[in-house]
């Protein structure tokens, strides 16, 4: 049977969800925003997307909803990524005849199931197990765009509660200064609420990968990041690896951020041996959707976890180091750079981005970042610099993977001092272990 495969229309279908969900104002009803855009993205299956215990957000074909509460007791229990039901209860068969697919919408704060994606499958000779993908992607952004409504909630309820007499007594005194200070919470609430959204887009757990060791950290210099970094388990079994930096500060970059890790996500899946083809389609995307000024700097590697064969694009990011001698080895080899393999994205349209390649031997590390680390600064405006970064690693090379970046970050807090920090902070390290 032929597989399914996440289509260039249901890619593009998933990028204009995604957009639609971010923009809406918080406390949207989702139902109008589904119903514009699923059908686009699974117009072959019958859905419902419902929220437990019994709130649909979402149904496609007959309303059939009554008949899968069967279905959906079984989703409270639900350990594993996703439930295939190949024969469904009778009722539900002689109406949607074919396999059926349930998908659960993880709360983001900690993983609890809060609903699902239930699917049915016309019976095209495809394999139901290959649309869980998709269905995820759906089930992730629903997920994003209830936790965004669920702070915008809590931050309402706790700025009422707290401030409320305090504002009252205000807007008595003095109209005009109660006001400014209700656009100023006003503002630290949209803040708030940004970073919350960034932080869910960032990995919730790293992946165990056999023989490997993998760490990544990001430490905002504001309320909201322009770097972003990902870890995204390909359907080859490889592993992509992400460090980006958005060019600016705010909640423009915030936004463009988002845009750029779900375009990138999404070509990954669809092209998981080509960090290059990836790059060229999200910037064609990106030109043709944002209309803004900005760019981001990019270094996207594919990883082969059985043979440490690395397939990487630089887009213009700092170059990461691979350090090639293994521990216990008497000497410690120069870094090899990564260097770059084409420009930022959001700049040009029609230019190639090329891939480069490197092997990682038992024993080597991979060191990823951004600029926030090497051109970090002390009181007296000394960088941190790229030549100490290195000579830290090399010194601590004997350790773990999650110890030397503990030794990276103390040595920066060191040499920065009682400097504000004045730029966004990523590291991320991969390290092979020693045969």
């Amino acid at each position: 049977m032929s597989p399914w495969t996440i289509s260039l229309e249901q890619t593009l279908s998933l990028e204009a969800l995604s957009r639609a969900l971010l923009l809406a104002p918080p406390g949207s009803n989702l139902s109008p925003i589904l119903l514009e855009h699923v059908p686009a993205i699974l117009p072959d299956c019958w859905l419902e997307v419902r929220l437990l215990p019994d709130q649909t957000l979402y149904f496609q074909g007959l309303n059939w909803s009554p008949l899968l509460d069967e279905v959906w007791q079984q989703l409270e229990t639900l350990s594993a990524p996703y439930l295939a039901l190949q024969k469904p209860p009778l009722a539900f068969n002689q109406v949607l005849p074919g396999s059926a697919l349930l998908v659960p919408i993880q709360r983001v704060a900690d993983d609890q199931i809060m609903g699902g994606v239930f699917a049915s499958l016309a019976d095209t000779g495809r394999e139901p197990e290959a649309a869980v993908p998709v269905l995820q992607i759906l089930a992730a952004q629903i997920a994003a765009a209830l936790h965004r409504d669920e702070q915008f909630a809590r931050t309402i309820a706790t700025i009422t509660e707290t401030h409320r007499q305090e504002i009252y007594e205000e807007i008595y005194r003095q109209t005009y200064h109660s006001q400014l200070e209700v656009e100023y919470e006003k503002l630290k609430q949209e803040l708030a609420l940004a970073r919350a959204i960034q932080l869910s887009f960032l990995p919730k757990t790293i992946p165990y990968i056999p023989g490997w060791q993998l760490t990544a950290t990001l430490e905002p210099a504001r309320e909201t990041s322009g770097d972003f970094y990902d870890i995204i388990q390909l359907p080859n079994g490889h592993i992509g690896l992400l460090v980006a930096d958005v060019a600016d500060k705010g909640i423009g970059p915030a936004l463009y951020m988002a845009v750029s890790r779900t375009l990138i996500r999404t070509y990954a899946l669809h092209h998981d041996n080509d960090p290059g083809r990836v790059m060229t389609l999200a910037n064609e995307r990106l030109l043709a959707e944002t209309g803004s000024d900005l760019f981001v700097t990019i270094f996207y590697a594919i990883l082969n976890p059985a043979t440490g064969d690395l397939a990487y694009c630089n887009a213009g990011h700092n170059p990461p180091y691979l350090f090639t001698t293994a521990p216990g080895q008497p000497a410690a080899a120069p870094a090899v750079p990564l260097t770059g393999t084409g420009i930022p994205l959001g700049l040009f349209d029609h230019l190639p981005w090329h891939n480069g390649s490197a092997h990682i031997a038992p024993g080597a590390t991979l060191l990823l970042y951004s600029d926030g680390i090497v051109e970090a600064q002390d009181e007296d405006g000394n960088f941190y610099g790229a030549e100490l970064l290195q000579a830290v690693v090399q010194a601590n090379r004997e350790r773990s993977a999650i110890a030397l970046e503990n030794r990276v970050m103390n040595n920066l807090y060191r040499f920065v001092g009682d400097a504000p920090q004045a730029d966004d902070i990523t590291l991320m390290i991969l390290r092979r272990d020693a045969a």
